[in-house]
């Protein structure tokens, strides 16, 4: 993946996020000004779509979430070479295996 595709995927969920608030919002407004003037099969059915638009926030909420953090150490990676990368991610191995070398000697004493 290159940065301009994790914008554009990140462009596309913010937009439908965003989407899907609003038509939350403007349901359960609906919702609370027409309450006396709906069926009670009218009510329902304004009750299921709202519903069914909130769940739907919820997934792409969650999934917003769980890219986020994705993209940040994609973005994070496509700053550097592969070259450089591997070199990075050998130190940070490097430094993780002293870590717990060290962690493993404090335990013992």
């Amino acid at each position: 993946e290159t940065t301009a595709q994790i914008n554009e995927e990140e462009s596309s969920l913010v937009n439908r996020k965003s989407k899907l608030t609003k038509e939350v919002a403007t349901l359960q407004s609906r919702m609370e000004k027409e309450k006396a003037k709906l069926s009670l099969p009218e009510r329902m059915q304004l009750g299921q779509q709202c519903m069914a638009a909130a769940e739907e926030l919820k997934k792409v909420t969650a999934e917003l979430e769980e890219k986020t953090e994705q993209w940040a150490q994609l973005r994070e990676t496509l700053k550097f070479t592969p070259e450089e990368s591997r070199v990075l991610r050998g130190r940070e191995a490097t430094a993780a295996a002293r870590k717990l070398s060290t962690e493993k000697k404090e335990k013992g004493s």
